[in-house]
């Protein structure tokens, strides 16, 4: 458990490997690494199963819930843009059947 003296700097390191999941996160979605997606968030899933079991002092309290906070609203705007791709993704495979469709019932004449 960090001390008094030296929770700012625990907590500041906390905040920046939260920060780093979420950058890994933003880079997996762009690249479509839906399989690296799904490590990291394993990955931040275990680091923050550990960062509120341990850090339960009253001292962090408020800035564990600024940082829950902080988490639930990057992951509303991850899961809209894994949402978007998903939608962007099944508009691609229904145009891709169209034209698969049009050209054997072209080359069925």
């Amino acid at each position: 458990m960090p001390s008094a003296e030296n929770g700012s700097d625990w907590l500041g390191a906390q905040e920046l490997r939260l920060s780093g999941f979420a950058d890994q996160i933003e880079g997996c979605i762009v690249t479509a690494d839906w399989d690296g997606l799904t490590e990291v968030l394993n990955s931040r899933f275990e680091f923050i199963q550990q960062l509120f079991s341990d850090a339960s002092a009253p001292i962090h309290q408020s800035a564990l819930k600024r940082m829950a906070e902080t988490i639930l609203l990057e992951d509303a705007a991850f899961e809209a843009r894994v949402e978007a791709e998903k939608q962007a993704v099944a508009r691609q495979h229904e145009e891709f059947e169209r034209s698969r469709r049009a050209l054997q019932a072209y080359g069925g004449q």
